[in-house]
C-alpha cells in the first residue's frame, strides 16, 4: 500500500507528491501523485482509495478528482468525501496491456474543496 506513511513499495510504486501533508501548506488545489515506473507495475488487482484523513480546517464535503494513467490512457473520476462517507474506492485490474476493468465511482461530485490523502493498495 502506497500512502503518506509508506511512500514506496517493493514493486516500485511511490508517492512523489503529497500536498497539504500535515495540513501544513494549505494549498487551494492540492495534488498528490503515486506512480510506478514504466514496466514496474505488477499485474494484478488494485484499489485506489480516496480517504478523508484530515479536514485541515475545511467544512462540508471535500471534492476530489482522480486521474488514473495506465500506459498513456487517462481516466478521470470526480467525487467527494465527508463525515458520512469518509472514503471512496476505485478498484481495477492491471494486465500487461493496461486496465481490464476501469475504476468506477459512486461518489457525488462537489465543486471547490481540497484533495485529501489518497492511499493506494496493491
Amino acid at each position: 500500500r502506497v500512502y503518506y506513511g509508506n511512500s514506496q513499495v517493493a514493486s516500485g510504486g511511490q508517492l512523489d507528491v503529497d500536498a497539504n501533508a500535515g495540513c501544513g501548506s494549505g494549498m487551494a488545489a492540492p495534488v498528490e501523485n503515486i506512480f510506478w515506473p514504466t514496466g514496474g507495475g505488477a499485474v494484478g488487482n488494485y484499489v485506489v482509495t480516496v480517504d478523508l484523513f484530515s479536514r485541515c480546517g475545511a467544512a462540508g464535503p471535500i471534492a476530489f478528482t482522480l486521474d488514473v494513467n495506465m500506459q498513456g490512457q487517462i481516466q478521470s473520476f470526480s467525487g467527494s468525501v465527508d463525515d458520512g462517507q469518509s472514503s471512496v474506492e476505485f478498484p481495477f485490474t492491471y494486465t500487461a496491456t493496461g486496465a481490464s476493468e476501469p475504476p468506477t465511482a459512486s461518489a457525488t461530485p462537489v465543486e471547490g474543496a481540497s484533495l485529501p490523502d489518497v492511499p493506494v493498495a496493491n
